[in-house]
């Protein structure tokens, strides 16, 4: 990403409205991370299977790059996997820094006082992205984002080590493995037409 100007923000733009594990989304909510990840990875397998003899006598001409005894049955929905980090004690210095240090540090610390859970501030939506609405009982369709980067699918895994706490045991810092799935194929979602359309209506997850 070009260094000229502010560096755009990641996100997590959830596209399913409803209410997950206590926590409630709009429809296109938007989950903006902290600090902007360092790196994500994206990774893709296919899947081959062995061959049936009935399979196998049918097919004699095939290419010699291809093993006789097995054949390619599908492609593995892709995987996106991204680390994020986030700190609370942090609020007030980042806040100071836009301010360009007009205040002290007192005003700064004095407005997140009482906001350096960083489970309650940050986590609990993460969280909440890999459970099953409560009315619908499905799990919220999400979209990663960063500049021209935008996967979407559903979020597999949330993997969390806290890193710092406060006097009184709670947690200020984190860091979180978030993993994504993209859409399976042959998935049904509706238009606003309510004309059902197959996948990913022709897009692909990374565009």
């Amino acid at each position: 990403m070009s260094q000229n100007g502010p560096v755009a923000k990641a996100k997590l733009v959830v596209l399913d409205k409803g209410n997950y594990r206590g926590v409630t989304f709009k429809e296109n909510d938007s989950i903006e991370v902290q600090f902007n990840p360092n790196e994500y990875s994206i990774s893709l397998s296919s899947g081959y299977k062995k061959k049936s003899k009935k399979s196998d006598s049918k097919d004699k001409k095939e290419s010699k790059e291809q093993p006789k005894n097995v054949e390619f049955f599908h492609n593995e929905p892709i995987q996106l996997s991204v680390n994020l980090f986030f700190d609370t004690q942090m609020q007030g210095y980042l806040d100071a820094i836009k301010d360009n240090f007009k205040e002290t540090s007192d005003r700064y610390e004095k407005k997140y006082a009482d906001k350096k859970n960083v489970n309650a501030i940050y986590l609990k939506k993460l969280m909440a992205l890999t459970c099953a609405e409560k009315t619908s009982k499905k799990q919220p369709r999400v979209k990663f984002c960063w500049g021209t980067t935008s996967f979407r699918g559903y979020v597999t895994s949330v993997d969390i080590s806290y890193k710092r706490f406060d006097s009184q045991g709670v947690p200020t810092r984190a860091e979180v493995s978030l993993k994504m799935t993209e859409f399976l194929e042959g998935m049904m979602e509706e238009d606003s037409s309510g004309t059902s359309k197959k996948g990913l209506t022709g897009d692909t997850p990374m565009s």
